[in-house]
Parts: C-alpha cells; structure tokens; sequence
C-alpha cells in the first residue's frame, strides 16, 4: 500500500470521541440534542456511556 493511500484510509476512519455529564434525568434531552446535531450538521455519530450515571461518550465520525 502506497504512503498516500495508507494515510487517506488512516483519515476515513478516524473518530472524535467525547465525554458529556448531565443528570440522569435530563439523559433522554441529551439524546435528542445529540442526534438534532447529527441531523443538522449531517454527521453520523454513535452512543455509548454509563447511561445511569448521566456519563455519554458520543463518538462522532
């Protein structure tokens, strides 16, 4: 495999994984606020996290 090619793969699946704290309460608005960032950016981000503690880790592609 060539340099370029490495490194342009080595691009495509990079992702950008971060970490949001709200109350556990307020988990389903945090949801909703997350995917309405999807849909209006036009992102495809997946969800993970310690859900009742209010920890989420939405990783963004």
């Amino acid at each position: 495999m060539t340099m370029a090619r490495g490194k342009a793969i080595e691009r495509a699946f990079q992702l950008f994984i971060e970490d949001i704290v709200v109350p556990p309460s307020r988990v389903p608005d945090a949801i909703r606020a997350l995917r309405s960032l999807d849909s209006k950016y036009g992102i495809t981000s997946s969800l993970g996290g310690h859900i009742g503690d209010g920890n989420l880790h939405p990783a963004i592609d």
